[in-house]
C-alpha cells in the first residue's frame, strides 16, 4: 500500500502506470484521498484543491482537454497538496498552518463584502493564532487535553470575540455578532486539530 503522503512512494507508482490519462487518474485519485485525510484541517483551501481536481476531471472525460492538459494540470494540483498552501498566502503569515487555515476561514466568512481589506483577514489570522497560543500554554507548557477543558475553551472564544471586534471596528467594518461567531466556532475547530 502506498503512503499517500509519500512523494517519492507516489511517483515511484505513477512510473508503473503506462498512459498519460491513466497516470492524471492516478494522481488524481490518490491526492483526493490525501485531501479527504486533511481537510478539517484547513477546509476552505482543502476544498478548493478537490473542487478544481474534479472539474479537470469532468473536463477531461468530457473531452475539452488532452491527456497531456490532464496529466499536468493533475500534477499541478498534486503539488499544490504538497507545496502550495503558503505560495498565495500573505508575508505575515506564510509557513503558519494555523493562521493560513484561519486567514481561509476569515476570507470564506468575510470576503463577500467590499469593506474586508486583505489586512483584515491577516490581523484576524495572527489574531487567533495569538489567542489560542496565549490561552493554551501556562508558564511554557501545554495544557493537556486543552480542548476538553471547557474553561480554556470559554476565555479562547471570549477573547477572540473581542478581538475580532476590535479588529472590525479598525476597519470600520459591520459587526454582525452571526458572522464572528461563525469564525470563532470554525477557528476553534481547526485550533483543536492543529494544537493538540
Amino acid at each position: 500500500l502506498v503512503n499517500v503522503f509519500d512523494k517519492e512512494e507516489r511517483q515511484a507508482e505513477i512510473e508503473k502506470i503506462t498512459g498519460k490519462a491513466a497516470q492524471a487518474d492516478h494522481i488524481a485519485s490518490r491526492t483526493i484521498k490525501a485531501i479527504n485525510v486533511k481537510m478539517q484541517e484547513d477546509p476552505v483551501y482543502y476544498k478548493k484543491l478537490a473542487d478544481l481536481i474534479k472539474d479537470t476531471i469532468a473536463e477531461y472525460y468530457h473531452k475539452r482537454i488532452t491527456e497531456a492538459e490532464f496529466l499536468k494540470r493533475t500534477q499541478e494540483y498534486e503539488d499544490k497538496f504538497f507545496n502550495g498552501r503558503s505560495e498565495d498566502a500573505p508575508e505575515a503569515i506564510a509557513g503558519n498552518d494555523a493562521a493560513m487555515a484561519f486567514y481561509n476561514f476569515s476570507k470564506s466568512i468575510y470576503d463577500n463584502r467590499a469593506d474586508a481589506p486583505e489586512a483584515f483577514h491577516i490581523e484576524t489570522s495572527l489574531a487567533t493564532d495569538k489567542t489560542v497560543m496565549d490561552n493554551i500554554y501556562i508558564n511554557g507548557k501545554k495544557v493537556i487535553e486543552w480542548h476538553k477543558d471547557d474553561d480554556v475553551v470559554g476565555k479562547i472564544n471570549i477573547s477572540l470575540g473581542d478581538s475580532i471586534y476590535e479588529i472590525l471596528q479598525k476597519y470600520n467594518m459591520d459587526t454582525d455578532w452571526n458572522q464572528i461567531e461563525n469564525l470563532i466556532e470554525e477557528n476553534i475547530k481547526v485550533a483543536i486539530l492543529k494544537y493538540k
